[in-house]
């Protein structure tokens, strides 16, 4: 298992695409929600996109593990794996709007998802980071977004949805 900065970057590049699947699966089965889902799965890709281009044609900060995207692979790979089981079993059996939301909120809070957003809504401390963050701005705060909705909607907030 390795655990370069390019390594790491290319795992959370799957982990935002593994999440942008899981929210196209919830559009297309809770569609009172279809946009909100949809608006979502756009902005994990484009997480993924500034994660790759951050890999492919930048030449990212070795201050950017831990800040930017988690310091171990077994992190990402983990929580990598487990959004692929959701995906296999959502798609042969669609969640609940509870279940679906509630899941969501709580993969927000893990690994990849909450240090990229922890990343975006921190002080910049080099112009790279500058850049990344305005071209993100709107784009953040998953989490908190979804919370919202949910509440917003009537959609009761689990603790833990596991």
């Amino acid at each position: 298992m390795k655990n370069t900065l390019s390594d790491l970057l290319r795992e959370s590049v799957f982990a935002e695409l593994y999440m942008a699947e899981l929210y196209k699966i919830f559009s297309h089965n809770l569609t009172v929600h279809k946009d909100f889902w949809w608006s979502l799965l756009l902005e994990e890709k484009n997480h993924a996109s500034v994660l790759r281009a951050l890999d492919e044609y930048l030449e990212p900060d070795e201050n950017m593990r831990g800040e930017l995207i988690p310091r171990q692979m077994q992190e990402i790979e983990q929580r990598n794996e487990y959004i692929r089981s959701l995906i296999k079993d959502y798609t042969d059996h669609p969640p609940t709007e509870e279940v679906a939301f509630n899941m969501a909120l709580y993969l927000e809070k893990l690994c990849v998802e909450a240090t990229y957003d922890k990343y975006m809504t921190s002080t910049p401390r080099s112009k790279m980071a500058e850049i990344l963050k305005d071209l993100n701005q709107s784009e953040i705060e998953h989490e908190k977004r979804i919370r919202t909705y949910m509440l917003e909607k009537g959609i009761p907030v689990l603790e833990d949805p596991e």
